[in-house]
């Protein structure tokens, strides 16, 4: 039968996708881990890894087992708050998926300064990932413009932004204090793929003002949208709180864009009184969003 260290073990390889990263992250040695890894698949006779040159990846009975140590691991994490009396966190793990990095950063930035001692994981992909990875337990916390409808996972909102239109620093536009809508879609532009955000948030605008696009170019992610307009290809959009500066780019307000994206902080709804994930939404709650255009 399997011991709690060897399922804690495995839990850690799988958390932190490697022996090496795991043994780094929690202070123990990789032949510990590794032993302990190869007893609980000796015992259940079950090989819980692929081991690869470049690396390792979960088997079908390890992902189904990894599932399973996730909700184990978080019961045991919140049982010690518990038991603790609510005593201020000092380290900690958190898996955090967003649609974006600069937000998720800025919410870590402030977390890590009451919690030095937190370690965390950060993906950014895309919103339907952001909510795939949550109902999996591949991730704690989730930060997404979308609102998910699945009633398994809770939303909580916390800051609301602005479209800012993104052009060339050498356009004529760049020199303008702000842009309309219309003046915005004379021109060609470059936005996201359908599904993205903040192409729905802009498609709402111009519906409200019986206006459309002349002429688009798609692109699948955002940091593609910035290097395609610093080329010259055309007019991006962004949204006001994940603007970092760049001197190839101007970001000008658009005037008339009154419909703006609510940006919220997910996770599964039986997770919400994890610790961890609790701090992290105070944390973000207690951010002055308007200070970044929000």
């Amino acid at each position: 039968m399997a011991t709690l260290t060897e399922l804690r073990a495995f839990h850690l390889v799988a958390e932190a996708g490697g022996f090496s990263q795991a043994a780094r992250e929690r202070s123990v040695s990789q032949s510990t881990l590794s032993a302990q890894v190869r007893g609980l698949e000796r015992v259940s006779g079950v090989r819980m890894f692929e081991r690869k040159a470049r690396g390792i990846t979960l088997t079908a009975e390890g992902e189904r087992l990894y599932a399973i140590t996730q909700r184990m691991f978080a019961a045991e994490q919140e049982a010690r708050h518990l038991l603790s009396g609510g005593v201020a966190l000092q380290g900690g793990h958190l898996r955090l998926i967003a649609d974006g990095a600069p937000i998720p950063v800025r919410i870590l930035s402030s977390l890590s300064r009451t919690n030095p001692a937190l370690s965390f994981n950060l993906t950014v992909s895309n919103s339907q990932t952001v909510n795939e990875a949550l109902l999996d337990y591949r991730a704690d916390i989730g930060i997404s413009a979308h609102l998910p409808s699945d009633p398994r996972l809770r939303a909580q909102p916390f800051a609301q932004a602005a479209l800012t239109a993104m052009v060339p620093a050498t356009h004529p536009l760049a020199r303008r204090p702000f842009l309309t809508l219309a003046e915005m879609i004379r021109h060609k532009m470059v936005i996201r793929e359908k599904g993205s955000q903040t192409r729905a948030v802009l498609e709402d605008n111009l519906v409200a003002q019986k206006l459309e696009f002349d002429s688009v170019q798609e692109v699948g992610r955002q940091d593609a949208v910035r290097e395609m307009v610093a080329a010259g290809f055309g007019i991006g959009v962004a949204v006001t709180l994940e603007t970092t500066p760049d001197q190839r780019l101007a970001f000008l307000p658009i005037a008339d864009a009154a419909i703006r994206l609510t940006e919220y902080v997910i996770c599964l709804d039986e997770r919400r009184r994890n610790p961890m994930v609790g701090a992290f939404i105070r944390a973000a709650m207690a951010i002055d969003w308007s200070a970044a255009g929000a």
